[in-house]
């Protein structure tokens, strides 16, 4: 396993970035096998998907954040991707909203508590 990290290390920052990416997607994925009575989540409807919509759009907005003002420059020298990253607030804004949508029209009576 050592040897693993350290062969990904060698790799570069893409690859690093890779690894810590699909690391915290695991620890979510853990986080939520924790926490989980799947008899109660049953009757709630997309609730395994729900979950993992907020966490990628969660995702989609701080990774963005980390990145160096270099990176940015390079990355978003399309036009289409430049405009893209000039309206990903109010995309993720719409996104959140349909989450919150989503998981209010899904809930049914005796749910509300769980």
């Amino acid at each position: 396993m050592l040897f693993g990290f350290g062969f990904i290390l060698t790799l570069g920052h893409t690859y690093c970035v890779i690894f810590v990416i699909g690391v915290i997607v695991m620890l979510f994925n853990e986080l939520l096998s924790l926490k989980r009575d799947k008899e109660r989540e049953k009757p709630i409807p997309n609730f395994w998907l729900i979950n993992w919509y907020f966490f990628f759009l969660v995702l989609s907005y701080l990774i963005p954040r980390f990145l160096p003002p270099e990176t940015e420059v390079k990355l978003f020298s399309e036009p289409i991707l430049n405009t893209l990253h000039a309206y990903s607030p109010l995309t993720l804004f719409a996104g959140f909203v349909a989450g919150i949508l989503l998981f209010t029209l899904g809930l049914e009576k005796g749910m509300y508590r769980y």
